[in-house]
């Protein structure tokens, strides 16, 4: 059986970059009594909300084009991965999640992405599933 950050998909550094690059984006105060909504639509977008927001933001251009420099298999494993620490999968159909983000692949990926609320908490949550912390990551593998 394959190690956790193995099976992943992706290494665990390059993650722990785009959970770091969309913290910095994420200027906004937490907001306890905020509810997520019911449901975030699957289908990757044109990432319009994101791009008219931080269009120009150095940050979210350096986050775009890192994720868009990822491979198709790690894209592919990042969407799956925020859609585990979102709840939409169990950490048993890891194999389901990146299925249907591999249908679901397309060029807007990053757009998509950086569109979803929560990303840095989902993709963190995402890791913690695989029992993998930014904590104990070396970013000299990035």
């Amino acid at each position: 059986m394959p190690d956790e950050a193995e099976e992943l998909g992706i290494v665990p550094e390059k993650v722990c970059y785009v959970i770091v690059a969309a913290r910095e984006l994420d200027n906004e105060p937490a907001d306890e009594d905020a509810e997520e909504p019911a449901h975030v639509p699957r289908d990757i977008g044109d990432g319009i909300a994101a791009a008219e927001e931080f269009g120009h933001d150095a940050v979210y251009q350096e986050l775009k084009s890192f994720i868009d420099g990822l491979n198709e298999e790690e894209q592919i494993n990042l969407v799956a991965l925020m859609w585990l620490g979102r709840g939409e999968y169990e950490r048993d159909e890891w194999e389901e999640a990146r299925e249907e983000a591999a249908r679901v692949h397309n060029r807007h990926t990053a757009d998509y992405l950086l569109d979803t609320p929560l990303l840095a908490d989902y993709l963190e949550e995402g890791l913690d599933r695989f029992d993998i912390s930014c904590d104990d990551v070396d970013p000299g593998r990035l």
